[in-house]
């Protein structure tokens, strides 16, 4: 007996198979998803150039789905295989880089097992058939595309029109509908949004709509033919109808949450609150919760005399660009001397002569973490969560870790 024999006499079995390989596609969508977009862009800015007549930008390093290997964003450590294990591998090191410990994306593990568990219920929905094989392919383009639309509002080409050219063949063969039936959905699945954008647009004189949605539909019409679109159209706009009442109320909340600050926040927003109030209409006027301004720029010192503040200056930018980087006094000597990471290296004196200019040896950043950390490790240690006072970073974070605390980048 087979294994395609097994598979087919034994649903069980087949149910699990495709639970693993699940897990394997997964594991690549997050792939595709991070970085199907920026492949996209360069495409994109290439012909730009081209059509304006602008010299080429230099040779870029190759990047697509393959290459370069997957590495941690915040200190470029490569993932090698064994961290590589959908699921799990994010268990196995708590959620947390192997290297530097920044928190990895809780969305990496969420998508695999989404992956998975959807790949598991095709299976056991449609057993050992081909529609079974078509509708896994279909399940994970569909998969990738959300991902892709909630990202960056943008639904690509090489992933819909493949998938609606496929629909057509699986039902050239019958698998889901006839094939008039199919070529009728992709024709009027495209047409019915193109006539609804058209019509808004003369009506507003706005696009309520990207030609992307329009070769969704008729991807979906070509899958399930014509008898489907009522249907779909229907769902998708109650769908979205729903999300955007979500949405809304979140943004409501947040604002109101900006506005109406905690007892931390007070001091910082107050003049702002009490402006809003002595304005003629004050409900016509809400705060807004981004951040406007990262300022101020860097520490205080004794007015005149410029060396010691150079010297602070300079230690509060090489520690907080340490911190941002992942750079710690226990991987600073590994970081120095392995790391791919072009900030990594220009920060600790592998590369470039950043410590020439400043009239301070090349490993000056190194100096320091070694002996006392970077800055959040010695914020820990002195005040936070290492210290009696335990005090929460709060707004004095990194700028990329929801606080206002950034350095200028060692170059």
């Amino acid at each position: 007996m087979t294994l395609l024999d097994y598979l087919a006499s034994h649903p069980l079995a087949f149910v699990l198979c495709a639970i693993l390989l699940g897990l394997l596609v997964g594991s690549f969508l997050n792939v595709v998803v991070h970085r199907l977009p920026k492949m996209m862009e360069r495409n994109w800015k290439a012909e730009a150039r081209e059509a304006l007549g602008l010299e080429p930008e230099p040779k870029q390093a190759t990047y697509n789905l393959v290459l370069p290997n997957s590495a941690c964003p915040r200190c470029g450590h490569e993932i090698r295989p064994w961290e590589n294990i959908p699921l799990v591998s994010y268990l196995a090191l708590g959620g947390k880089c192997s290297s530097c410990k920044a928190a990895i994306g809780k969305r990496y593990p969420l998508v695999e097992l989404a992956t998975a568990l959807l790949s598991g219920y095709v299976a056991w929905h449609f057993g050992f058939t081909w529609q079974a094989g078509a509708m896994l392919l279909l399940t994970w383009g569909l998969l990738a595309m959300s991902l892709i639309d909630a990202d960056h509002q943008l639904l690509p080409d090489v992933l819909v029109l493949p998938l609606l050219w496929l629909g057509l063949i699986a039902n050239h063969f019958g698998l889901f509908a006839s094939l008039d039936d199919a070529l009728f959905g992709a024709v009027f699945g495209y047409l019915s949004l193109w006539s609804v954008f058209w019509l808004f647009k003369l009506v507003t004189g706005k696009e309520g709509m990207g030609y992307g949605d329009f070769k969704l539909l008729a991807m979906l019409g070509a899958w399930g033919g014509w008898q489907i679109l009522p249907l779909t159209i229907l769902l998708s706009s109650l769908v979205g109808a729903i999300l955007g009442v979500i949405m809304l109320r979140l943004q409501r909340e947040r604002m109101q949450g900006g506005l109406l600050p905690s007892e931390g926040e007070f001091f910082k927003l107050y003049g702002l609150t009490e402006k809003r109030l002595k304005l003629a209409k004050p409900e016509q006027y809400v705060v807004l919760p981004e951040v406007i301004s990262k300022e101020p720029l860097g520490p205080a010192v004794r007015q005149g005399d410029e060396a010691w503040f150079n010297i602070v200056r300079w230690t509060l930018y090489g520690l907080l660009n340490a911190e941002e980087l992942g750079v710690t006094s226990s991987n600073v000597e590994r970081q120095a001397r392995d790391s791919r990471n072009p900030d990594v290296a220009r920060l600790l004196g592998s590369e470039g002569d950043a410590g020439k200019d400043l009239q301070l040896p090349r490993d000056w950043v190194v100096q320091m973490v070694r002996q006392v950390g970077n800055y959040g490790e010695i914020f820990a240690r002195n005040v936070g969560d290492g210290s009696p006072l335990k005090m929460p970073r709060g707004l004095n974070a990194q700028w990329n870790l929801g606080g206002l605390h950034y350095a200028p980048p060692i170059r």
